[in-house]
């Protein structure tokens, strides 16, 4: 039953990652609440966030962090490519004032 002194257990995760109704259980938010790294670095606590992040987070961040500079991209089109493109003063042609406008809302 031992192997190399040391005892086989088997670590069930399900309920460290859904709850009774098949939502995203609040565990991981209590482990991280309760502030202890002796717990924090266990390794199944490590490989559950790991698995929640590399399969669940990651794509929202990521997606929210592309439509970041996305938004970003059109507002230095609009604010400061775009409108430099004519002398002060002087009006542009109707196809650049739109794309201004469109930049802008």
């Amino acid at each position: 039953i031992t192997e190399g002194g040391r005892r086989r257990v088997n670590y069930y995760i399900k309920h460290l990652v859904l709850d009774a109704e098949g939502k995203f259980a609040p565990a991981i938010e209590w482990i991280m609440d309760y502030n202890d790294p002796k717990i924090v670095c266990h390794p199944v606590i490590s490989m559950v966030t790991d698995m929640v992040w590399e399969r669940v987070a990651f794509r929202t961040f990521l997606s929210g962090k592309l439509w970041f500079l996305f938004t970003l991209f059109v507002f230095v089109l609009s604010q400061s490519i775009l409108n430099h493109l004519q002398p002060h003063g002087a009006d542009g042609p109707p196809g650049e004032r739109l794309a201004i406008f469109i930049c802008r809302t």
